[in-house]
C-alpha cells in the first residue's frame, strides 16, 4: 500500500465538479496538512508487471450515511463491520512462472547460504476468471552446504492515498487501521508488520509447536514487529516454496472503506438539495510499499541477509450519479434532496521491484 513526500502547505482535495451551487460539491476542501510520514523511503526502480480489472461495484452513498429511503444493497459497505472489509478477499491462484526482473542475476541473486530469485506474474481467482491481478513473487533456494538450516520471509508495508492527485493518506488514517485478509493491520501512511496473523493464531492453540521467530523492521522507532509471511508453491519453480502477494482494494471491495471514511470526513459529499447535480468521476491511487526481509531462522537467534523492495500502485477510477432522496425543509420551503450514488468503473495495478538489497 508509494511513500509520497508533500509539504505542509499542500492541502487534502479541492476539485472542482460543476454543480448549481456552493453547498452541494461531490468533494469538499480541508485545511487539515497532508500526513507528513516519518520514515526515510527508497524509490524503487526495475521492471513491472501491470494488469486491469473490469469492475461495477457500486456505493449507494445516501442509503450508506442516512439521506434516502431506499433499501439497502446487500453488497454496500454499511453491513461490513467497520475494519473488517479487505477480509472479504478471494483466494487467488498464480497462473505462470514469475519473470524475474531486469537486473537480477539469470539464474537467481547469490546470497550468503543460497540463492533469491524474484519476480512479477498474474494472479486469477479461480472464483472468478475475469479478477486477474498483478503479483509479486520472492522465494530462497538453500544450497547443500548451508549452515542455514530454514529462512523466513518477514514483510512489511506503508500505504499512501491520494484523490485526485491529492495527498488524503492523514485523513484516512484518523479512523485507524483496516484488517486484512490475513489478519494484519494496514496503518495509512506508517510502516507495519505485514504477515499471517489469522495463520499464526492457528498455530499457537498447539502448545507442542515452538512460537514462531519474530523481527523488527531495521531502523524503525519504535520498533514495527512482523512475524513471518506464510509461504506457498511457486509456480514453475519446480516445488520451492515463497511469498506471494497481489493487494487488491478494487477486486475486494475495500475501496468501499476508502471511500466511506472520506465521506465520513466530508472530503467526499455525498448529499445535495435544489437542482440535481451533474454526474461526475473522481479517480483514487492506492500506493502500497512493501519491504521484504529474508532471516535465516535456524540457527536462532535471526539473521538478516537481505530485502527487496516493491511498490504495488493501484488506480481506481469512480464514477458518481445522483437519485432524489427524500424532500428537505428549508426556511419554510421544500427543497429536493439528492444522494450520491459511487461506482468503481475501472481498476488499473502495476507492480515494480527495486534491486536487492544486502543487510547492513
Amino acid at each position: 500500500m508509494n511513500r509520497i513526500s508533500t509539504s505542509s502547505a499542500q492541502r487534502l482535495l479541492a476539485v472542482a465538479i460543476a454543480v448549481p451551487f456552493l453547498a452541494s460539491p461531490a468533494f469538499a476542501q480541508s485545511d487539515e496538512p497532508a500526513d507528513h510520514p516519518t520514515t526515510e523511503t527508497n524509490h524503487p526502480h526495475g521492471d513491472h508487471s501491470s494488469g486491469h480489472v473490469g469492475v461495477g461495484f457500486q456505493i449507494n452513498l445516501g442509503d450508506l450515511f442516512g439521506g434516502s429511503k431506499k433499501p439497502k444493497p446487500k453488497d454496500t459497505a454499511s453491513n461490513v463491520d467497520q475494519g473488517k472489509m479487505a477480509d472479504q478477499a478471494p483466494p487467488v491462484l498464480a497462473d505462470a512462472l514469475p519473470t524475474a526482473p531486469t537486473g537480477d542475476p539469470k539464474g537467481g541473486i547469490p546470497v550468503s547460504g543460497g540463492t533469491v530469485h524474484r519476480g512479477t506474474g498474474t494472479y486469477t481467482n479461480p472464483k472468478d476468471p475475469k479478477d486477474k491481478r498483478p503479483a509479486f513473487y520472492l522465494w530462497f533456494e538453500r544450497a547443500a552446504n548451508s549452515d542455514c538450516k530454514a529462512c523466513d520471509w518477514f514483510q512489511f508495508i506503508k500505504t499512501d492515498v491520494t484523490l485526485e492527485g491529492h495527498d488524503v493518506t492523514g485523513t484516512l488514517g484518523k479512523d485507524g487501521p483496516i484488517t486484512s485478509s490475513i489478519g494484519s493491520e494496514t496503518i495509512f501512511g506508517k510502516w507495519s508488520g505485514d504477515w499471517h496473523k489469522n495463520d499464526e493464531k492457528e498455530r499457537a492453540k498447539d502448545k507442542k509447536l515452538p512460537k514462531l521467530p519474530h523481527v523488527n523492521l531495521p531502523g524503525s522507532k519504535p520498533p514495527v514487529d512482523a512475524g513471518p509471511y506464510t509461504n506457498v508453491p511457486i509456480p514453475g519453480a519446480g516445488g520451492a516454496e515463497g511469498l506471494i502477494d497481489a493487494p487488491n482494494w478494487g477486486a475486494t471491495e475495500a475501496w468501499k472503506q476508502l471511500v466511506k471514511r472520506l465521506s465520513d470526513r466530508k472530503v467526499i459529499h455525498t448529499h445535495a438539495t435544489g437542482d440535481q447535480p451533474p454526474d461526475s468521476s473522481f479517480t483514487m491511487v492506492v500506493t502500497s510499499s512493501f519491504r521484504d526481509y529474508l532471516y535465516c531462522v535456524d540457527p536462532p537467534p535471526p539473521k538478516c541477509i537481505g530485502h527487496s523492495d516493491e511498490t504495488y500502485v493501484e488506480t481506481l477510477k469512480f464514477k458518481i450519479t445522483w437519485h432524489e432522496s427524500t424532500n428537505i425543509e428549508m426556511g419554510g420551503a421544500s427543497n429536493k434532496g439528492w444522494d450520491a450514488d459511487v461506482t468503481l468503473d475501472s481498476d488499473t495495478s502495476t507492480v515494480t521491484l527495486a534491486d536487492w538489497k544486502g543487510c547492513k
